[in-house]
């Protein structure tokens, strides 16, 4: 039976180390999203689908893609999506629950810049987590809270996307939030600190990411 979590592996910065901290399992549906398919070849799992132009796929990854018999979905280069927002619409479109994002940083700055954006392109209907070399995210949206137990002294920071967010309440942290208003630039959720068992974070209109720092940075050789 296919796992209803699918894991996308874009073209930017990656880790090893990623896929452990989001504890990623063979079981779960793997995406590659063009180049990206060498991040998932990396870590040992069995691509599902390759989906983008294919304009930064490497022949090795490509050839080895095709041996494994995963599904291409393939686009023109000129386009009106970028080929991480295609998949998100693939992926909404086949009933995905939780979607994990590696590879989304790194590279151009415009491109990781649109990739993050793409987070609060609209009301997925899915979970999505992002987790870069740096960074944990989870989007919280007026129907998907975060409530997680995480370890006392963990740094993280609220982020408005798209406008701001408003009823944002956080609990179990130095600086507790409380029907707070947060506007896009401002830096009120910024590196705030876990000091209860539970972290939680809720908002009651907007859209949030709840980034969690990883205490050391994850590095391409790990």
């Amino acid at each position: 039976m296919q796992s209803n979590r699918a894991v996308v592996f874009a073209n930017g910065d990656y880790s090893i180390q990623s896929s452990k901290v989001a504890d990623v399992s063979p079981d779960d549906f793997m995406v590659c999203v063009d180049g990206g398919a060498r991040h998932c070849l990396a870590s040992g799992f069995k691509p599902n689908l390759l989906v983008g132009d294919l304009d930064s796929i490497d022949r090795n990854s490509s050839a080895k893609i095709n041996a494994l018999g995963a599904e291409c979905i393939r686009f023109a280069s000129e386009k009106d999506a970028s080929d991480l927002e295609l998949v998100f619409e693939i992926l909404r479109d086949r009933f995905f629950e939780y979607v994990i994002l590696f590879g989304s940083s790194g590279g151009r700055t415009d491109h990781q810049l649109f990739n993050w954006q793409l987070a609060a392109a609209q009301h997925w209907p899915f979970q999505l987590r992002i987790v870069d070399n740096y960074v944990d995210a989870h989007l919280v949206d007026s129907n998907r809270a975060f409530d997680e137990v995480v370890s006392a002294d963990q740094l993280f920071s609220v982020v408005p996307l798209a406008g701001p967010a408003t009823g944002v309440t956080v609990r179990g942290a130095q600086y507790p939030l409380d029907n707070a208003t947060l506007t896009v630039g401002s830096t009120v959720g910024l590196s705030n600190k876990v000091t209860d068992a539970r972290l939680q974070v809720s908002i009651e209109k907007g859209i949030v990411l709840v980034m969690l720092v990883h205490f050391k940075a994850l590095t391409a050789d790990q």
